[in-house]
């Protein structure tokens, strides 16, 4: 179909035209697999339930966010209370994806400040080097001397 219509499949016409034909073959509720949208009209903005039920690629992974640069002053407004999709769609160049074990390690060792959306600011900012990235080795040997 789009294939046999367009020269360059990777145009944007044939790409629109890939994903008209997708929606006419799928039908319109292929759009909401997991039942968000009429979440988002009934709701505020349920950024819980919309993060548990919906993932970009389909892995179980959460986001760190880190407060460096610029990414500090986002993460402030965040802090503050602050929930709007400008503010999530700023704060995405500054969020890590990490599977579940290892945000369950950083979690533990009490290197992440928890947010209501299932997501975490990272605490150790030690952790986080511009070269390498997020350490995923949680610092598990903390102790308190009194």
């Amino acid at each position: 179909m789009v294939l046999e219509q367009y020269d360059d499949i990777a145009s944007r016409e044939a790409i629109q035209a890939y994903f008209h034909t997708l929606l006419e073959l799928k039908g319109a509720e292929a759009q909401d697999i997991y039942g968000i949208l009429p979440k988002i009209r009934t709701e505020l903005f349920p950024f819980q339930s919309v993060a548990e039920r919906f993932h970009m690629i389909d892995s179980p992974t959460r986001t760190v966010y880190i407060p460096l640069g610029a990414g500090a002053e986002l993460v402030g407004r965040l802090r503050a209370g602050e929930r709007s999709r400008a503010l999530f769609r700023q704060l995405g160049q500054y969020g890590v994806s990490i599977y579940e074990n290892h945000f369950a390690a950083l979690d533990q060792a009490g290197d992440l400040e928890r947010l209501e959306d299932g997501s975490a600011i990272l605490a150790t900012l030690s952790l986080y080097s511009e070269e390498t990235g997020l350490s995923l080795e949680a610092d598990c040997g903390k102790a308190f001397f009194v």
